[in-house]
């Protein structure tokens, strides 16, 4: 348990510092693209960069969840080899199999 909660304090250190970092860093960015260019383009910039960011990891994020494995209904037991109808289904699933496979005849 005191594992625990020590890895949650760290954790949650770190990811204040980081913010803190992430706020310092934009505002040196602001300060740097409005002296050299205007405020209204270093808005836009800065702006673009956090919506760029924000769109790419909302994409991983919804990529990451839709990964669930289909869920094929079972497989139909197979059938005897003496079953005459199994073997015309087998000729013509062949035969459609092949047919497909051609394409469309010209």
């Amino acid at each position: 348990m005191k594992r625990i909660v020590g890895a949650a304090m760290l954790g949650m250190i770190g990811g204040i510092s980081l913010i803190i970092g992430l706020a310092f860093l934009t505002a040196a960015a602001w300060i740097a693209l409005a002296d050299r260019y205007d405020t209204l383009v270093a808005a836009l910039v800065l702006g673009c960069v956090f919506v760029a960011l924000s769109s790419v990891l909302l994409a991983i994020l919804a990529m990451r969840g839709s990964r669930r494995p289909a869920s094929r209904p079972p497989a139909p037991p197979p059938r005897s080899a003496s079953d005459p109808l199994a073997l015309v289904e087998a000729f013509f699933s062949g035969f459609e199999a092949a047919r497909r496979k051609r394409g469309p005849r010209r």
